[in-house]
């Protein structure tokens, strides 16, 4: 799986962190604020009010949990990035500690006032599921039913890039739904060109033996790619296109905003959260485009059971994380 994947998260196991009040994650570009920076006694009334009047959903459950569980806490950025995750996990030992919520994107004042806490409760249960991906990263690593399903979320999402101006055959259709699955398989999951070019056979099954044969020759001209922004390459190579293939990456800028965009190329738990969350009324994303509303929520409920083996264990502040 992406290295990146391990490496974007706070780490308590860090010496240097130990002993300061202010804790940073391992790229030091968030710091946490510590209860005399912070009034979180003011938030947590503001946030819990506005979860109580929410509907009673998947994401509201999971939100009370870590709520109840006092794990939510605000902090800021320092460094801006291509991907927003408005947020920031407290992860060690593949326990989830808790969430520190960005309070300069969320527009959340130190007083703990804020006229924003819809989206702070949506960019909780973003980072929520990030852990479930981060934590159980060795368990999702074999999941190849879940993988398929986020491949599909890919696959509609480039279908969607072409338009209805484009008339694919059967055979185009399979091509772009390997062609995506390749990709995911080489960049999520690490896996050479050999390994991914026959699990994603393996994995769609269902695609008739006259397409694998058409196809299977050209893929041995992919060997270079190893990321899902290369998905247009990728379908020139494999003569589906014939175009500029930066033209479907504009396009999907064009349909998501950068945010979702930028989101989407990155590491799997950020395509997860934002696979969910684009499913919610929230305006973390400049825009929300539902690409398949069932499988969007397949991929929840699918996401969620891991959400369920993830330990919880809250740091409190007056403890060591805040010196």
């Amino acid at each position: 799986m992406s290295q990146e994947l391990k490496t974007d998260n706070i780490d308590f196991n860090s010496k240097k962190n130990a002993d300061i009040n202010k804790t940073y994650n391992k790229k030091g570009d968030m710091i946490c604020y510590t209860k005399t920076e912070f009034n979180y006694e003011e938030f947590y009334e503001l946030f819990g009010l506005y979860l109580s009047k929410m509907p009673n959903n998947l994401m509201t459950k999971q939100v009370s949990n870590l709520y109840t569980r006092k794990g939510i806490f605000a902090g800021m950025r320092l460094i801006k990035s291509n991907i927003y995750p408005y947020s920031r996990l407290i992860i060690r030992d593949k326990k989830l500690n808790g969430v520190i919520l960005d309070t300069q994107q969320l527009d959340v004042k130190l007083n703990g006032e804020t006229d924003n806490i819809d989206n702070c409760v949506y960019s909780t249960y973003f980072s929520m599921i990030r852990a479930a991906i981060i934590c159980n990263e060795d368990k999702i690593l074999g999941d190849y039913d879940f993988h398929a399903l986020v491949i599909s979320y890919f696959y509609y999402t480039v279908l969607k890039a072409f338009g209805q101006a484009h008339v694919l055959n059967k055979q185009q259709l399979d091509g772009i739904l390997l062609a995506c699955g390749y990709l995911y398989l080489r960049y999520h999951l690490g896996m050479n060109h050999s390994a991914a070019k026959n699990r994603v056979y393996k994995i769609f099954d269902k695609i008739d033996k006259d397409t694998l044969k058409l196809y299977s020759p050209k893929f041995e001209l992919l060997t270079k790619y190893k990321q899902i922004k290369d998905i247009g390459k990728v379908l020139i190579d494999l003569e589906i296109i014939s175009e500029d293939p930066n033209r479907i990456l504009i396009k999907l800028i064009q349909l998501f905003g950068k945010t979702h965009f930028y989101n989407l190329m990155g590491p799997l738990s950020y395509v997860i959260g934002s696979i969910i969350l684009s499913n919610y009324p929230s305006d973390l994303f400049e825009k929300n485009v539902i690409i398949n509303n069932k499988l969007q929520s397949k991929i929840e409920n699918e996401t969620l059971s891991y959400l369920s083996k993830t330990s919880f264990e809250i740091h409190k502040m007056k403890i060591s994380i805040w010196g």
